[in-house]
């Protein structure tokens, strides 16, 4: 064989299953000094409670509760077969809560910054039918979204 040079490639993308979440355990350390007195260690800033979830399990479903449109009862069942993780109704909710309280400061200044330009987007292509050509020309501002129809 002279030379061998590659003809072609290919991948094969996937996820490896199960997909599990991954548990950090937390330990609390107590010691009693010679002279009586206790000194006790403290958890770490985010972990409040015996089981906590973390930012990418909340962000998740964040994402799937307000982007998708996954009910609280369906999103509690895709936890469950997917990831092995029993989350209640109640926990949705309590990480949409706090997901809106962390957003909120972020949210306000894109707000501002938008609600400040001229236009925030504009959408200059068009859409093309047999009888016409649609320009949706929408200019995203705080006030209003324009359409205009134009002849082919």
């Amino acid at each position: 064989m002279e030379s061998a040079t590659i003809a072609a490639t290919r991948q094969v993308v996937d996820i490896p299953l199960p997909i599990m979440a991954a548990v950090t355990g937390h330990l609390q350390m107590r010691v009693k000094c010679s002279c009586g007195h206790c000194c006790k260690g403290r958890f770490p800033e985010n972990v409040s409670a015996p089981v906590s979830f973390g930012p990418n399990i909340m962000a998740l479903a964040s994402y799937l509760s307000t982007y998708q449109n996954v009910p609280f009862k369906r999103l509690t069942h895709l936890f469950e077969t997917i990831f092995g993780l029993h989350v209640s109704e109640g926990t949705v909710s309590n990480m949409l809560n706090t997901m809106k309280r962390i957003s909120k400061k972020p949210y306000e200044m894109i707000r501002r910054k938008v609600a400040a330009g001229k236009v925030a987007g504009a959408e200059p292509r068009g859409c093309t039918s047999p009888s016409s050509t649609w320009r949706p020309a929408t200019a995203a501002r705080t006030s209003a979204s324009r359409r205009r129809r134009t002849a082919a």
